[in-house]
């Protein structure tokens, strides 16, 4: 696998880890300088984050699957496996976003995992939405939703247009509870 900068097992708490499994220690940390190479395995990967899941490390698990899994893979059934609702909670933002902000979504391209990028279409003149985007004569409009481990489902609004008129500026919106809502974070 090629090397991620984001892909390493920093913060792992390897010494706890090793008072109860020190085999499992060994292979985190065999696995962990790997990773900062790129050296790795799609099989080490798939060990390393069971390894990391199992001894309570979950959120670096995600973290690594989501970062280095494509869509179909074995990374990605892992993940599925381990943490399993969160295909059905972005599938989820995804239709709120077209219905709340007023838009159909087309699928462009996908960036990772739980990332993707869709344009919007137009929204007709009657639609209530939580945005006023009919208002914008910058269009066509792209978004891209992605889901962030530990921080929750996020997009980004902004023009697909190479001369974007200064009265659309981008915006973030964060999923929570069911409702998109401006990020102000």
């Amino acid at each position: 696998m090629s090397s991620i900068p984001a892909a390493s097992v920093y913060g792992v708490e390897v010494d706890r880890i090793r008072e109860t499994d020190p085999i499992a220690a060994t292979e985190i940390e065999r696995i962990g300088r790997l990773l900062l190479t790129g050296e790795e395995t799609e099989e080490d990967m798939l060990l390393v984050c069971r390894l990391l899941y199992e001894h309570a490390e979950k959120g670096i698990a995600e973290l690594l699957l989501v970062a280095n899994a494509t869509e179909g893979d074995e990374l990605h059934s892992l993940h599925q496996r381990l943490f399993g609702g969160v295909n059905d909670e972005y599938e989820r933002a995804v239709r709120d976003f077209s219905d709340q902000i007023g838009v159909t979504l087309d699928r462009v391209r996908s960036p990772r995992l739980y990332s993707y990028v869709y344009t919007c279409s137009k929204p007709s003149l009657g639609h209530l939405a939580i945005l006023p985007l009919s208002n914008f004569s910058t269009w066509p409009l792209e978004t891209q939703i992605t889901y962030e481990p530990g921080t929750g489902i996020l997009a980004d609004l902004y023009s697909a247009s190479e001369s974007s008129d200064q009265s659309f500026h981008p915006l973030s919106l964060r999923y929570h509870n069911g409702s998109w809502r401006k990020d102000d974070t």
